[in-house]
């Protein structure tokens, strides 16, 4: 019995069983031992190709890169899992990260450069197949989200991109993606899974995506698009008051003011916010005094003006001084 490691042929009918999987499944002898020796899980492979890499080892400025976009793909993917969005505000759902927290980077690999991701997923009870556990809803939507994508840069229809948040393409995913470009021509990024043995494989468009160096800024340009044209509900606002503007003999009408703060994904930013006119009252104490304001809304974005639509809430945050 191959489960008796008593036996003294032990190691050599393993090495054997080894060997029969790496030609069934047309992958490395190395690869297949790595994937039976770590716990049971979904094996993302993140694989770079570059004439930097063939040695096995790349920058570390690019290796940080690289890590960093696989864990906010990771994290956009587990958001979509949850709810599908076009663009997410912030990538913060407990869920999601409680996963990300769980999973575990494996040995790297050699074959160019590869940087594999964990994803831990309990084993199935019984014959009947219930909803699959979150942590493969994830990869699953991960995979999907990924195949769709090839399937547009295929098809030349970048913009079939801004069209599927509900398998799970998001801004942010579209962002994180843009952020494996590999360096150097004819270089291209691989990902692949293996499914873990502990559950039956999901039916997914593929289980390895490839994507050449020239197709990046496509993505980086579709991710913008869509945060851009999607409205952030629920958004709380931080900041000063710069300007305010409403007739001065309307005191009991609303008001506009411009709110300069920080917004994640543009950075510095001045928010158009149109208030009643007991919070107008308030806001033009605030900008007389200095001191900072919050309030919630829907953020949306026309050009270059933001505008926080729905105000509620609005409050001062600092004793004045």
């Amino acid at each position: 019995m191959l489960l008796d490691p008593g036996f003294s042929d032990y190691t050599l009918r393993m090495a054997e069983l080894i060997d029969v999987l790496s030609q069934s499944e047309h992958r490395p002898f190395m690869e297949i031992l790595n994937d039976l020796l770590n716990p049971p899980g979904d094996r993302i492979r993140f694989r770079l190709f570059s004439e930097s890499t063939r040695s096995g080892s790349i920058p570390l400025d690019d290796s940080i890169r690289l890590r960093q976009a696989a864990k906010q793909i990771f994290l956009a993917a587990a958001h979509s899992a949850l709810k599908p969005q076009r663009h997410f505000a912030r990538l913060a759902q407990a869920p999601a990260l409680e996963l990300l927290q769980e999973c575990r980077e494996t040995q790297t690999e050699r074959g160019s450069y590869v940087t594999s991701l964990l994803v831990p997923v309990t084993p199935s009870v019984g014959d009947v197949e219930l909803e699959a556990p979150y942590a493969r809803r994830v990869t699953q939507t991960l995979m999907g989200a990924l195949g769709e994508t090839a399937r547009s840069v295929e098809a030349g229809e970048p913009g079939t991109l801004l069209e599927r948040a509900g398998v799970g393409i998001s801004s942010n995913f579209l962002a994180a993606l843009a952020e494996l470009r590999p360096t150097g021509e004819r270089s291209f990024i691989q990902i692949d899974v293996n499914w873990s043995r502990a559950r039956p494989a999901p039916k997914v468009e593929r289980s390895m995506v490839k994507f050449e160096q020239g197709v990046f800024g496509m993505f980086d340009e579709a991710a913008r698009s869509l945060r851009e044209t999607t409205p952030v509900t629920g958004l709380e606002v931080e900041g000063f008051v710069i300007r305010l503007e409403r007739p001065e003999r309307d005191t009991d009408q609303p008001g506009e003011v411009m709110i300069a703060t920080e917004l994640e994904g543009y950075g510095s930013a001045k928010v158009h916010v149109r208030l009643s006119a007991p919070a107008y009252s308030q806001a033009a104490d605030a900008h007389r005094d200095g001191r900072r304001v919050r309030v919630l809304g829907t953020l949306a974005k026309t050009g270059r003006r933001f505008e926080l639509r729905e105000p509620s809430g609005f409050e001062i945050l600092d004793e004045a001084p």
